[in-house]
C-alpha cells in the first residue's frame, strides 16, 4: 500500500511523550498502526472504505486522510486537531482520520465500541452526538480494510 504525505516513522519513546504532552492515550492497537501501517497521510490511489452500519445511502466513504504524531503536515498532525478541538470538550473517542468533507474517523477508547474504528458526521462530531458507525472492529481490522479497498482502487486505476 502506498501514501501521499506520509509521516516519519515513529517511536514508542514518540508516542510516550505525545501521551504526557497532551495527556491523550493511544490505545495499544493505534500505536501498532502508527508504527507498522503510516504515521499519518493519505492512501494512493483515493480509497474507499466501507461503512457497514452505516445511514441508507451512505454506504462508503473516502480514506481520505489520517491524522500522525509530529506529522510534519499541520492538517495531518493530531496534536495540532487536538488543540482545535479542546474548545468543543464533547467529542467522544480519538479522532484518527477524516474524509475529504470533514467527517471523522473515530477510535473509540471505552464503553461498548471499545476498540472499534467507527465513522461520524462532522456535525455530530463536534456536538457531542453518539452516532457512529462501524468501519472495523479493530485497527488491525481497519489496516486490513483499507489495504483491500487499496488494492481494488490500484487494480481498477483511480
Amino acid at each position: 500500500m502506498t501514501w501521499k504525505h506520509s509521516g516519519p516513522p515513529i517511536t514508542d519513546a514518540e508516542i510516550d511523550a505525545f501521551e504526557r504532552k497532551t495527556g491523550e492515550r493511544m490505545p495499544e492497537g493505534y500505536r501498532w498502526f502508527l508504527k507498522n501501517i503510516t504515521n499519518g497521510g493519505c492512501p494512493d490511489p483515493l480509497t474507499y472504505v466501507p461503512i457497514i452500519d452505516g445511514p441508507v445511502g451512505e454506504q462508503q466513504t473516502e480514506g481520505g486522510a489520517l491524522f500522525g504524531i509530529n506529522h510534519p503536515h499541520r492538517g495531518l498532525n493530531l496534536a495540532t486537531l487536538l488543540e482545535q478541538l479542546a474548545e468543543y470538550g464533547t467529542y467522544r473517542g480519538l479522532p484518527i482520520g477524516e474524509d475529504s468533507g470533514g467527517d471523522v474517523f473515530l477510535l473509540i477508547r471505552e464503553g461498548p465500541h471499545e476498540g472499534h474504528v467507527r465513522y461520524m458526521g462532522q456535525w455530530e462530531f463536534q456536538s457531542g452526538d453518539t452516532k457512529s458507525y462501524l468501519v472495523a472492529p479493530s485497527m488491525r481490522a481497519f489496516a486490513a480494510v483499507l489495504e483491500r479497498q487499496w488494492r481494488k482502487a490500484h487494480r481498477h486505476g483511480r
